[in-house]
């Protein structure tokens, strides 16, 4: 039987150990035979046992700890763990890799590569041609320099980047010419009235309406033209990887 003391002494011990476990919320990551991090440094550390970790939530951590060495997220460069690659491409978080092939691609969580109805991919992922260069986040213009081999790839994704260009261009032209003539044109035509000059004011207000018509005009039709360009999804990575 414990004495009162030891009863005491054993009721302290658990209370801190209580108070210890909610202060430091650590998780343990179940792991397949074969993983390792790489360091930011290039160094690759291969230990035994489970990853611990401060949340359950990869997305969230922040701190790893393998045999018993603790390592920042920031100090990561990679990781294999659970029959899984990742990467760290921002310095904060570990990227899954999702697709493996020709072009490597990595998303912070398998959803983000779910694509919405008109087949466009809503979150912010990232691709890689080798593993030696950084992953970079997935645009048609990051894309171009990693698919020269395949020049009907390349066409086509530089005639959509060249739409884009021209749409935003237009946008641009629009704002800029157009902006000046209306807020000059009704500012003439409100001075012209105020001292009874209607034919001035009647030509300014003519100069603000083909202001706005103008600049209406052009941007409208570089939306419209952004809008129907190609939109980065995954279907292009796996067609270049399949070719």
């Amino acid at each position: 039987m414990l004495t009162l003391h030891k009863k005491n002494a054993y009721k302290r011990y658990h209370m801190k150990a209580i108070f210890f476990l909610l202060l430091f919320p650590l998780c343990s990551v179940a792991q397949s035979t074969t993983q390792y991090l790489v360091t930011k440094s290039n160094d690759t550390i291969h230990y035994k046992g489970d990853l611990i970790v401060n949340n359950n939530d990869i997305t969230k951590w922040r701190r790893i700890t393998a045999d018993g060495t603790e390592y920042s997220i920031s100090e990561i460069k990679a990781a294999y763990f659970n029959h899984n690659y990742y990467y760290n491409c921002d310095s904060r978080h570990l990227y899954k890799q999702v697709v493996k092939g020709k072009i490597n691609v990595y998303a912070l969580n398998d959803r983000d590569t779910i694509t919405d109805r008109h087949g466009n991919l809503r979150k912010e992922v990232f691709i890689e041609k080798t593993i030696v260069r950084k992953p970079v986040v997935y645009t048609l213009r990051s894309m171009i320099p990693m698919i020269t081999d395949n020049e009907s790839l390349s066409t086509q994704i530089r005639d959509e980047n060249s739409k884009r260009t021209g749409g935003n261009a237009m946008i641009i032209t629009g704002i800029a010419a157009g902006a000046p003539a209306t807020i000059g044109g009704l500012f003439v035509a409100f001075i012209s009235s105020l001292f009874g000059e209607n034919q001035t004011a009647n030509d300014a207000l003519t100069v603000a309406g083909a202001g706005v018509a103008f600049g209406g005009g052009m941007i409208g039709g570089g939306a419209a033209l952004k809008a129907s360009t190609q939109k980065p999804n995954l279907e292009l990575i796996h067609w270049y990887n399949a070719h």
